[in-house]
């Protein structure tokens, strides 16, 4: 299993990534593990004090069954034993991870993990070369480690003030997947880290049609405040 991964984006950008090890993997099922069976001892002694009809049960057992499919989805890739262990599921292709390719990872688990205890799972991470399971394989996804993401949100994703002034006026004719690309840039911290920001950097001063004063990375940290108040404040503003 290789330690580090590069995915070439839909705008041609090359990003580093550090795997997730099987011990991370591992420790973060582990988790989702515990928090499963809690829901399920909860939800057994509310239903049998309650005495509800065996139909009612049901769509109560459906957040477990769907549990890592759920949260990657709206968590962004991360269920809660993703989240702790810092880790979270990418797509090869270097665009955000659709539904269709969560729900066919999700579906090739009976595979990988439940059906014979994760020993294909631990083996096909262990001895592919790109530290995939066949749920990964097939959806074309592989896991990472996020670094330094404390600190990131402390700028790149800072929640901005509604009286911030943007810099970049023009900056919300980017699209999601241009800032999704800026947004990965910042957090990569592989060697070619300062080489990525310049690149990116240069391609966003073309589409914006500006020339930035300032150093790349707060260039491009910049945009993305100013998209995100472009998208979020000034459109509640023009209601």
């Amino acid at each position: 299993m290789p330690e580090i991964i590069k995915i070439k984006t839909a705008q041609n950008v090359s990003i580093s990534y550090i795997l997730a090890t099987i011990g991370d993997r591992i420790v973060a099922y582990i988790i989702d593990l515990i928090i499963m069976i809690a829901y399920g001892l909860c939800l057994g002694l509310l239903t049998a004090q309650a005495k509800l009809a065996p139909i009612i049960y049901v769509p109560l057992i459906l957040p477990i069954v769907f549990f890592s499919f759920l949260f990657e989805k709206f968590n962004e890739g991360q269920s809660p034993g993703k989240k702790v262990m810092n880790i979270k599921v990418v797509s090869l292709d270097g665009n955000p991870v659709s539904t269709g390719t969560l729900l066919l990872r999700w579906l090739f688990r009976l595979i990988d993990i439940h059906l014979v205890s994760g020993i294909v799972a631990i083996l096909a991470i262990a001895l592919g070369e790109k530290g995939q399971r066949i749920g990964d394989m097939v959806a074309d996804t592989i896991v990472i480690k996020l670094k330094a993401k404390v600190n990131l949100r402390d700028t790149a994703y800072k929640k901005l003030r509604p009286n911030y002034t943007v810099v970049y006026k023009n900056a919300n004719i980017l699209n999601i997947k241009d800032v999704s690309i800026i947004k990965e840039v910042l957090r990569n911290f592989s060697e070619d880290r300062f080489d990525l920001i310049k690149i990116t950097s240069s391609k966003v001063e073309n589409i914006l049609q500006v020339d930035r004063e300032t150093s790349s990375e707060i260039f491009l940290k910049t945009v993305v405040k100013d998209y995100n108040y472009l998208i979020n404040y000034a459109a509640q503003e023009e209601e």
